[in-house]
């Protein structure tokens, strides 16, 4: 999956925890003075994307037995 859309100037950059997770401003400075982000234990990025995943499968595959449609080879 990317993480970033086609239009999107990041579109190039291999998406994995911390390049979304910074993109998406959930590593931000603790402290401002010494500008290391804080990371979490939990990998939310990761665990977002792969929902949206998920989520994007079975809209498709609902659609296509709702509309009788096939994807082109």
């Amino acid at each position: 999956m990317p993480g970033f859309a086609s239009d999107d100037p990041r579109a190039q950059v291999r998406a994995f925890e911390g390049v979304v997770g910074a993109a998406t401003a959930t590593y931000r400075p603790h402290d401002p003075e010494s500008k290391r982000p804080v990371y979490t234990a939990i990998p939310i990025s990761s665990n977002y994307a792969a929902f949206q995943g998920v989520v994007s499968i079975v809209m498709a595959l609902i659609a296509r037995r709702r509309d009788g449609c096939r994807a082109a080879h």
